[in-house]
């Protein structure tokens, strides 16, 4: 008989992090101890800066200035993801 929870996908939950740059982190997939790989994406603080400075001329800064992007945490090896830091 098939167990229909086997056949279910697992999806993982990605930890939220504090940091900003690359860190050492154990990654369950390829079982080995990494320094992440960081990539820079646009989060809900860039939209929300974005909406409230709309009428002024700098609201072009909330898409440049990266310290307003979200970093997600990859493993170098296997791109698994490993963490993320929100900014919102």
């Amino acid at each position: 008989m098939l167990n229909v929870n086997s056949c279910a996908p697992k999806s993982e939950e990605v930890k939220y992090v504090v940091h900003k740059t690359p860190y050492l982190e154990f990654c369950t997939n390829c079982q080995e101890t990494v320094t992440t790989k960081t990539e820079q994406v646009f989060g809900m603080l860039n939209f929300a800066l974005f909406i409230t400075c709309l009428f002024l001329p700098c609201f072009i800064v909330c898409f440049w200035c990266r310290c307003f992007m979200d970093v997600h945490h990859r493993c170098p090896n296997c791109n698994k993801s490993l963490g993320k830091r929100d900014r919102i």
